[in-house]
């Protein structure tokens, strides 16, 4: 019995039209990735997204007054994010290096947008356009490392299921730094596995340059390091003599080398694409290390449990489920169920039938799901988000699994062979893959898990909200009587300002946190409106104005996939 799907691409090329087809299917691919990243970018404001959209403000203005050393904005670092939002700034809004000023606030941003009739969702949005793009392009790229790998379908399959994957396109789409990391991770990762395989020198260039531009957009990124050195260490008996000596040419020339240039590979994009380094390589890449050394240590929050904001919930504590906790949350049942058909053979008897080349580029995808998780669960900081570059591998796995199963069927019934089984399941797999996308368009960030309970009752769990919503406020407080002159207060105000700002309202802040005194509850209760949100309720803070707001009835509620996500208050 071989279970090997098509993984040998002369399978495929049996028939004259065999080329046509994968060729087909390729531009039915890149659409599939590229269009749900691509829709209604200008729809709703996340939570983190006004500050990147600041950031790239400040990191135009360095470019065009060529002061470098300010192109450091965080220690994130953001840099590819950065270059995208500048993008936009050079296209929607250039005269900003002549108008803007090093360190802007919120409110002297948004009068410059104002005075200039800029409306920062289309740059937002525009923004976004070169983030979707980008990962859009890694993505594609990686598939054809991935078909080197694990063969023609089983690659399609998984990138199809990519392609679809809701966690993904939710943050492939933002102006932030996840969904661009995973993409970077992923092709670094699938270029270096082919490299191990074929010893192709332009193969592991490839990778050092993707994890070079994943350094440079989020620390996370680095994690890839440690997996990277484990793949190029598994063969370590294979460089010992009969007699157990080292053979330490052979080692340094097939280890150490490629470790070496790998690196240096990397090392050298970070240099070159982010202009900090040029003026204070050491410096800048000091404080980026003192950043994630403090992130980890639970600078800017632990692990985002709804019970993160009770009072049994120690800050310190590492949570070592958390990430597996949240994949379950946010995957979807056809994946988790081809992952659960993947361990099934690979731990039965069965996977002696997988041929050994694909056997072992399994492993070591395998591997860095077993080791980015360790990894990142060691800091104390954490977010579903970060996890999202093990989706990606995770994908690519399932969908072998389903073909695997489809196989090992053929071989159990003959009379399963006559409706070409894998291309039947692969079919259906797509398709139960596109539904929860589908269904959540274009809040994919509210896609949890069915099996689980789904949105009903992630709440329960999970923090839940990063914006949505908020725009269906501002678009009911814009018809509100003389609402330009009105004060309004917001939970996630920039988020909500990004949004009304062209509506001519701007709102201001509700505070993270979980008090409020006579004076600030004063201050709240002199505005003309409240907006709060979903994950304000779940934190119930501030205390004091929800417990006053409880005694008020909302003038509108923005309900998403039947839950209440966001309430606006009239106050006088």
């Amino acid at each position: 019995m071989n279970l090997n799907p098509f993984t040998n691409s002369q399978n495929l090329a049996q028939t004259a039209r065999s080329r046509w087809v994968e060729l087909g299917l390729l531009a039915v691919l890149l659409v599939a990735i590229a269009l749900p990243r691509m829709l209604a970018l200008g729809r709703f404001v996340t939570a983190d997204e006004p500050t990147w959209g600041k950031r790239s403000a400040s990191f135009y203005l360095a470019l065009a007054e060529k002061d470098y050393s300010a192109t450091y904005q965080t220690g994130h670092p953001g840099v590819t994010t950065m270059w995208a939002g500048a993008a936009a700034y050079a296209l929607r809004f250039p005269k900003y290096q002549n108008l803007g000023q090093p360190a802007i606030g919120d409110t002297k941003l948004f009068d410059l947008f104002q005075r200039h009739a800029i409306n920062p969702l289309e740059l937002l949005a525009t923004a976004r356009l070169f983030i979707a793009i980008t990962v859009t392009v890694t993505l594609f790229a990686s598939y054809f490392f991935a078909r080197q790998i694990i063969g023609i379908w089983p690659a399609l399959l998984g990138f199809f299921l990519i392609a679809f994957e809701p966690m993904d396109v939710a943050h492939s789409r933002l102006l932030h730094t996840n969904g661009l990391v995973s993409a970077f991770t992923l092709f670094s990762l699938l270029a270096f596995i082919y490299y191990l395989r074929k010893r192709k020198l332009f193969a592991l260039l490839l990778s050092g340059v993707a994890a070079g531009l994943g350094f440079a957009t989020v620390t996370p990124g680095f994690v890839l390091v440690p997996a990277i050195i484990v793949l190029n260490l598994m063969d370590l008996s294979g460089y010992r003599t009969p007699q157990g000596h080292w053979e330490l040419k052979r080692f340094a020339k097939n280890v150490i080398a490629p470790l070496a240039i790998w690196g240096a590979t990397s090392l050298l994009v970070l240099f070159l694409i982010w202009p900090a380094m040029w003026v204070d390589p050491l410096g800048t890449f000091t404080k980026m290390i003192n950043f994630t050394l403090n992130a980890t240590e639970g600078g800017g929050g632990g692990a985002q449990f709804v019970a993160a904001y009770n009072s049994e919930y120690d800050p310190s504590a590492k949570y070592f489920y958390f990430y597996p906790l949240t994949y379950l949350w946010r995957s979807t049942p056809i994946v988790l169920a081809g992952l659960l058909l993947a361990a099934i053979i690979l731990i039965s008897r069965r996977r002696k039938a997988i041929d050994a080349g694909l056997r072992r580029n399994i492993y070591d995808l395998l591997i860095f799901v077993l080791v980015f998780p360790v990894v990142m669960s060691l800091g104390t900081k954490k977010f579903d988000r970060y996890y999202l570059p093990v989706y990606l591998v995770f994908d690519l796995v399932a969908a072998l699994g389903w073909l695997f199963s489809a196989e090992w069927l053929i071989k159990k019934i003959d009379r399963l062979r006559s409706i070409r089984l894998p291309l039947v399941a692969g079919a259906l797999v797509i398709l139960a893959q596109i539904v929860p996308v589908v269904q959540n368009y274009p809040y994919y960030l509210t896609y949890y898990n069915p099996l689980l309970g789904g949105l009903k009752n992630a709440p329960q769990v999970m923090m839940v909200g990063w914006g949505e919503g908020l725009n269906d406020a501002a678009l009911f407080l814009q018809k509100q009587p003389d609402i330009g002159h009105k004060k309004i207060i917001a939970w996630y105000p920039l988020a909500f300002t990004w949004y009304s700002l062209g509506l001519g309202m701007e709102a201001d802040p509700i505070n993270i946190t979980p008090e409020a005194d006579a004076a600030t509850m004063a201050e709240y209760l002199s505005a003309d409106y409240a907006v709060t949100y979903i994950n304000e309720q779940q934190r119930n803070m501030p205390k004091q104005l929800l417990d006053y707001l409880a005694t008020k009835k909302p003038i509108y509620t923005v309900k998403i996939h039947g839950m209440d996500f966001a309430w606006v208050y009239k106050l006088k």
